[in-house]
């Protein structure tokens, strides 16, 4: 697979793990675990705040991918999200030409970012937002 993406396979430990992902033990960062029998095999990384959730990052097995497992982990996302009575869930970036991402797509409604802007500026959209959908 590795080959395929033009990925270099990089193993690295739990400190740096930690480090990457979880440092700072902060409050709104949650790991969404996904387990088949006893295995883990995959893992989604998440921020919780008052209002929404953001995906920030999976991973998984390589023989769990025939099995659409970014689907899966974004459909329970949204469900945690719905439970907890969360009003927006941020599906992460989308790139279109990655291939890994096209299964972000297929979710709707969403807004696409038209362009990059400094802070300073009122960020433009493409889409339908939550709100205009629900009038």
């Amino acid at each position: 697979m590795y080959a395929v993406k033009g990925w270099r396979e990089r193993i690295i430990d739990l400190s740096e793990y930690r480090q990457s992902f979880l440092d700072g033990n902060w409050s709104f960062a949650y790991e969404m675990r996904y387990y088949r029998d006893r295995e883990l095999v995959g893992v989604g990384l998440v921020d919780v705040v008052p209002t929404g959730m953001s995906s920030v990052y999976f991973y998984h097995s390589p023989d769990w991918r025939s099995e659409s497992p970014g689907t899966y982990s974004l459909v329970r996302e949204i469900s945690h999200a719905h439970d907890n009575n969360k009003k927006y869930v941020y599906l992460g970036y989308w790139i279109s030409e990655n291939r890994s991402m096209d299964y972000k797509a297929s979710f709707r409604p969403h807004e696409i970012l038209d362009a990059y802007c400094s802070d300073n500026h009122e960020p433009q959209w493409t889409g339908v937002s939550l709100d205009e959908r629900r009038t």
